[in-house]
């Protein structure tokens, strides 16, 4: 499957994050900014054609309701409800990230070209890969962990 980021194929993206993280995600581009520690999404958001879950739970299951007819729920965590799904007249299914070369290479097309910006956080060397898993564990990145291999 080619890689395209929302933002690069012409979507209008909304997005929730914690209120340290809001400047920075307009920084990235996303449309609409939605702080869940001052307001719930379902507020500020309705028609959606595709939400991408990366939490689960109780926000996955408010999350049914922003959906627009033949709409998409896509989770990174566990198998949605095909019932919940069929119920609320969408798809819904697991995503993964697997290797795939290919997808890669045009990522880093993207990335050359300037259409998409990675946020590094933090780098570490080598040697201090357990600190680097360490960082990723605590989780709240504003960015990408990575190892720097010299």
């Amino acid at each position: 499957m080619p890689f395209n980021s929302p933002k690069h194929v012409g979507a209008r993206v909304l997005t929730t994050v914690s209120t340290e993280h809001v400047a920075f995600a307009r920084s990235l581009g996303a449309d609409v900014v939605i702080d869940y520690k001052t307001q719930r999404f379902e507020e500020a958001a309705s028609h959606i054609d595709l939400v991408f879950d990366l939490i689960d739970g109780e926000t996955r299951e408010r999350s049914w309701a922003v959906l627009k007819q033949g709409g998409r729920l896509i989770s990174t965590l566990t198998v949605p409800s095909q019932h919940r799904a069929r119920a609320a007249g969408v798809k819904a299914m697991r995503y993964t990230v697997e290797p795939d070369g290919n997808e890669l290479s045009e990522i880093g097309a993207l990335i050359a070209a300037g259409k998409v910006r990675p946020h590094v956080e933090k780098r570490f060397p080598l040697d201090q890969a357990m600190a680097a898993l360490a960082s990723v564990e605590r989780g709240h990145s504003a960015g990408k962990v990575v190892l720097a291999v010299s």
